[in-house]
């Protein structure tokens, strides 16, 4: 598996980048997720407390979250 992969079909803006791979980021010492609003609280409960594993960063191990009040409100 490599460090960095392309994506040219991304549903969301820009559909063609280079983003590392998901097995790259699980091997960092630290990795944190900064997560605001409101329309990512659904998301966030998901994840957090669902353990959901449909989105990328819910396959991310040893996650530290940084949450404002509005992300973490359907908590």
């Amino acid at each position: 598996k490599g460090l960095v992969t392309y994506v040219k079909d991304s549903p969301k803006p820009p559909p063609e980048r280079v983003t590392l791979t998901l097995n790259t980021i699980n091997q960092a010492k630290y990795k944190i997720a900064v997560v605001t609003g409101e329309s990512k609280s659904t998301i966030v409960k998901e994840v957090i407390q669902e353990k959901n594993t449909k989105y990328p960063i819910g396959q991310v191990k040893d996650l530290i979250w940084y949450l404002d009040k509005s992300a973490a409100s359907k908590l």
